[in-house]
């Protein structure tokens, strides 16, 4: 029995780690008591709990700046006095979180129904909290208004205008952790929105800047596009060598399923071997025990010859389905060896791309933790590379050995052909056909006279010459041997 091993199928799967869609576009609110954003947004996801998040500058140095609302008194922000106000309760914060000017600044608030407490967060770090009303839910249908306290044009200028410089303001439908907001804020102006979070956000920046303006409201640059840029060239990348894994991926389970079938067929082709072997071991026997000892054995020899000749097409034809395995093994060790080409180019692009991310990391700090993960899944998959190498080694020496076995076994069944026919000339010879006929078979006829098949015929017919070998077995040169054997029957034998 022979033993071919299949290689499990790799699940390479190289998943790049997803965020929010960042822009570097933030807006500057003219210092007119115009300019703002109005809108009326869907609340209902914000009702039980929510988090707001920014980034904000105040440069008009007023002590009642109000940098968003959200139905006037429902929910608003000043931005250097430290009062975030939540159901018409301010949450006033320590002196020493008050925001300075002309800096940027990020802030948090968080709230949910079941804890009821409205939190406020400046740079990442707790400044303040207050308890709210039992039951109190954040109202919907109302107006939020950026850069404002009111909608100048239905209630009149409020004189709390911001007059300043927002970025990245997002709603998240869920009460962030303490851990959740420093992450948004932990490497400066250009933090992305982490993955887990981005399925929250119900109010969305980049959305906030497709709304109509009013008055003096410009885009400016926040400075965050070198790095935007390098981040999705360097997405773009991982994404390219993600798909083209996935591609080697399905080569090589369909280089998988071809060594199975290879493998049912090595094992069909066996048994059909074993199976002649042992037909041909019991002809051998039943002729060893008759023909010499039974004048009328002619009919059996004749069925047993027909036998011989059945197996001779039957061993032909399993010589050529050999042959045709044997190919479609040399062609499946190709296709392995080109595979196993792409997959070196695609480990060294995974080395470039992994240089590249390094080079970032040094800029970046923030993705140091997303590019450790991506090398620790790049090592393990490079491991099981070098596993699934060494394995098809293995195989493809293993399939060597079966040629080479297959190749003895086919030798062994023509040996015992040739002596068969040695051992029945007698046989042969009493009934209608003669130990002559045996020349006219395919085995023999148009063939040379090999110094092989003159060692096996002289021990019973003495009047071979060597003068024979290296003749083609014709017709004309079988006359002369019946001739040369004219004195010798088979009896005298």
């Amino acid at each position: 029995m022979f033993k071919v091993m299949f290689l499990p199928a790799l699940i390479l799967v190289f998943i790049l780690p997803v965020t929010s869609v960042q822009v570097s576009t933030a807006l500057k609110f003219g210092d007119d008591g115009n300019s703002l954003i109005s809108l009326q947004p869907n609340m209902s996801p914000l009702t039980d709990k929510f988090t707001v998040c920014l980034w904000f500058k105040a440069l008009r140095g007023s002590t009642s700046a109000v940098i968003y609302a959200y139905e006037q008194g429902e929910m608003y922000l000043y931005d250097n006095k430290g009062d975030n106000n939540l159901f018409g309760a301010s949450n006033y914060l320590p002196s020493e979180f008050i925001t300075p000017m002309r800096e940027w600044t990020h802030y948090c608030g968080t709230w949910s129904l079941a804890s009821r407490t409205n939190r406020a967060y400046i740079n990442g770090k707790l400044a303040g909290f207050k308890i709210t009303a039992s039951g109190r839910r954040l109202k919907t249908g109302g107006t939020l208004v950026l850069g404002d306290y009111r909608d100048p044009a239905v209630h009149g200028k409020s004189g709390h205008h911001f007059g300043g410089e927002m970025y990245n303001i997002n709603f998240f439908s869920k009460e962030l952790t303490g851990i959740e907001v420093a992450a948004i804020s932990a490497d400066g102006l250009c933090t992305e929105i982490p993955e887990e979070l981005e399925q929250y956000r119900a109010i969305r920046w980049e959305d906030l800047l497709r709304l109509p303006r009013r008055g003096n409201v410009q885009d400016i640059d926040s400075g965050c596009s070198d790095f935007i840029g390098e981040k999705e060239t360097l997405r773009l990348s991982l994404n390219n060598t993600q798909a083209e894994l996935q591609k080697l991926q399905r080569l090589f389970n369909s280089t998988q399923e071809e060594l199975r079938t290879v493998k049912r067929n090595l094992l069909s082709t066996t048994e059909e071997l074993n199976s002649t072997r042992i037909e041909l071991e019991e002809t051998r026997t039943k002729l060893d025990n008759s023909t010499l000892k039974e004048a009328g054995c002619t009919d059996e020899m004749k069925v047993v010859k027909g036998r011989l000749l059945l197996k001779a097409e039957g061993l032909n034809a399993t010589r050529i389905e050999l042959k045709g395995v044997v190919l479609a093994l040399n062609e499946t060790r190709a296709e392995l060896k080109d595979t196993a080409l792409k997959w070196n180019k695609t480990t060294v692009e995974l080395n470039k791309t992994r240089t590249e991310l390094d080079g970032t990391t040094l800029k970046h700090s923030g993705c140091t933790k997303k590019l450790n993960e991506a090398q620790r899944t790049f090592h393990s998959k490079e491991e099981e590379l070098n596993e699934t190498k060494v394995e098809l080694k293995s195989t493809a020496l293993e399939l060597f050995e079966i040629k080479a076995e297959l190749g003895d076994t086919e030798l062994e069944l023509v040996e015992t052909k040739l002596k068969n026919v040695s051992e029945t000339k007698c046989a042969l010879q009493k009934g209608f056909l003669t130990k002559w006929d045996v020349f006219y078979s395919c085995d023999y006829y148009n063939k040379t006279f090999t110094l092989r098949l003159y060692k096996q015929l002289q021990t019973t017919w003495a009047s071979l010459t060597r003068r024979l070998l290296g003749m083609t077995i014709t017709e004309n040169l079988i006359e002369i041997i019946k001739e040369m054997d004219e004195e010798n029957s088979c009896d005298e034998v």
